[in-house]
């Protein structure tokens, strides 16, 4: 009879097991894709949530797309809008 392999998971590359305690730390290579990896992961989070925060301000409040990217940055940034928006839509948003 044959011994089936495990069956390795798709995202195995991007998430590699850590080390244990009392096992040697990872070499310089592989933290470096980590940390890579989880910063692509974070800006990739940020950039859409500043962009769908921009449509939210272009077509609910009708802004120019500068104006839209101010308010979205500085919702996301925790400052809060510069006005306070106008139609109910957009206050749901």
């Amino acid at each position: 009879m044959i011994a089936k392999k495990p069956k390795q998971e798709s995202l195995s590359w991007f998430f590699p097991p850590l080390e244990r305690r009392g096992q040697p730390l990872a070499p310089r290579w592989l933290f470096a894709r980590r940390l890579a990896i989880n910063v692509g992961i974070a800006l990739t989070v940020v950039l859409a949530s500043l962009f769908a925060g921009m449509l939210g301000y272009r077509y609910l409040e009708g802004l120019s797309w500068l104006r839209s990217f101010g308010h979205a940055a500085m919702i996301l940034g925790g400052m809060g809008p510069y006005q306070e928006p106008v139609g109910d839509g957009s206050k749901l948003f």
